[in-house]
């Protein structure tokens, strides 16, 4: 068992943020080189804000916003490994907190994309699920995913507004409840082992998911520009194809690498 201070030491912030940042930087990289070819210059400010808010294209805030999730998720398991129930209750209050403070502030749309404030409770739940050892009261489960539905229904077909729903509509703490309903039915009905060909394949696209979002994000930014339009249903088939081949290979290209400068090191 880790404790904090585990958590957060050097080599262990260096080995997971090197995972992330690795992948991250190459995409960036190569986004900048087609930019200055587009475009011919970059200003070392546009450089410094792409870098530090994910790169360009679809999705791009969700690269800080997965850094502050891999810094943040070791408090929320310390304060639910004991008492998940407890810990999943005061980081909801805590969370809801966080978003009544960015508004009484007046934080801005641009500044408040960035930040880990409306995910603090799906980390939350991701954690108590994982920690709590007994079963869950599906009837108390079942009525907190069913206000979550009402609130989602009132906060985007019914202009509801109670907390910071002008910015990501309902994507905040009280919605959470109908995910992790989808999440634990999913984990109860579904038991993938890699035992045959598809099965192997549905764990690596798992393993593989953040180079398969770098890849449709890159994809998504530049390529999908140069794919002729067809059906929806077409269109749609395609770009699932094309981004997760685009990130298996990325991410088995990312594992090759990674073992050769092993070796390298061992020499």
């Amino acid at each position: 068992m880790k404790s904090i201070g585990e958590f957060y030491s050097l080599p262990e912030l260096s080995k997971k943020f090197g995972k992330l940042l690795y992948p991250f930087l190459i995409i960036w990289i190569a986004q900048v080189a087609i930019q200055l070819v587009l475009i011919g210059r970059l200003s070392v400010t546009e450089l410094g804000y792409s870098l530090v808010s994910g790169g360009w294209g679809p999705g791009s805030y969700f690269i800080p916003i997965i850094f502050q999730a891999t810094l943040i998720l070791p408090i929320i398991y310390m304060l639910c490994r004991k008492k998940p129930i407890t810990g999943a209750v005061v980081l909801f209050i805590v969370s809801l907190t966080l978003e009544l403070l960015a508004l009484r502030i007046n934080m801005t749309e641009s500044v408040y994309r960035f930040l880990i404030i409306r995910y603090v409770f799906a980390l939350t739940l991701g954690v108590w699920l994982a920690k709590y050892k007994k079963k869950p009261n599906a009837f108390l489960i079942g009525m907190l995913s069913v206000c979550s539905l009402i609130y989602i229904t009132g906060v985007n077909y019914y202009e509801g507004n109670f907390i910071m729903e002008d910015y990501w509509q309902s994507q905040h703490a009280p919605s959470y409840f109908y995910t992790l309903v989808l999440v634990m039915i999913g984990l109860k009905t579904l038991h993938v082992k890699g035992e045959n060909l598809i099965t192997k394949l549905i764990l690596k696209i798992g393993r593989a998911s953040y180079h398969i979002f770098l890849a449709q994000m890159f994809y998504f930014w530049i390529v999908i520009g140069f794919v002729p339009e067809l059906t929806e249903i077409m269109d749609a088939l395609i770009n699932v194809i094309v981004c997760i081949s685009m990130g298996l290979v990325f991410f088995e290209s990312d594992i090759f690498v990674n073992k050769v400068l092993s070796k390298k090191k061992s020499y």
